[in-house]
């Protein structure tokens, strides 16, 4: 989508991504410093923030003309129906959020940990010697659980779902 829109949302994927390689790269990864839990925090902001800047490009292909600060999934739907219209784009993002185990749900409960509450909970395997490294899991604040995949893996799959949702998606927004 070529598109002030479209552009926002692809720097917002920019942005997630450069987020994830800082922390990927840097010398302390898996510390749980300050630098890495800002980063995740600033990291989730921008997955979340992708979503919701597609919103605003349902918004706009569909014509619905709600302003930017009112475009929500649920002010999406009441437009759409509103205007006997209907969205496979905005049902796909509904139904991922509704999941509650879906990388989507996970991702925005995190960023709703690190942003609205307190550091985004962790644990830490046990190093049995000096061979072996620590794997480090993000704790689901819904489930208290640990998710099923390491720090990296889990966040890196958020990127890439985020990536591949959006460009599948767009194509299949009205011209």
């Amino acid at each position: 989508m070529a598109t002030a829109l479209g552009d926002r949302t692809d720097r917002k994927l920019l942005f997630a991504e450069l987020t994830l390689n800082e922390i990927m790269n840097s010398q302390q990864f898996g510390s749980a410093d300050d630098f890495e839990r800002a980063h995740e925090e600033s990291y989730f902001y921008h997955i979340v923030g992708v979503k919701d800047s597609f919103l605003q490009e349902i918004n706009e292909a569909y014509k619905l003309g709600l302003p930017q600060n009112k475009v929500k999934e649920r002010a999406l739907a009441e437009q759409l129906n509103a205007n006997n219209l209907h969205s496979t784009e905005l049902d796909e993002i509904i139904n991922l959020k509704s999941d509650s185990a879906s990388w989507l749900a996970i991702a925005i409960r995190l960023r709703n940990q690190g942003t609205h509450r307190t550091n985004i909970p962790r644990l830490f395997n046990e190093v049995v010697d000096s061979k072996t490294s620590s794997t480090r899991y993000f704790i689901d604040p819904m489930t208290k659980q640990p998710l099923k995949t390491d720090i990296p893996t889990f966040m890196k799959q958020c990127l890439n779902e985020t990536k591949a949702l959006v460009n599948r998606l767009r194509t299949t927004l009205p011209p």
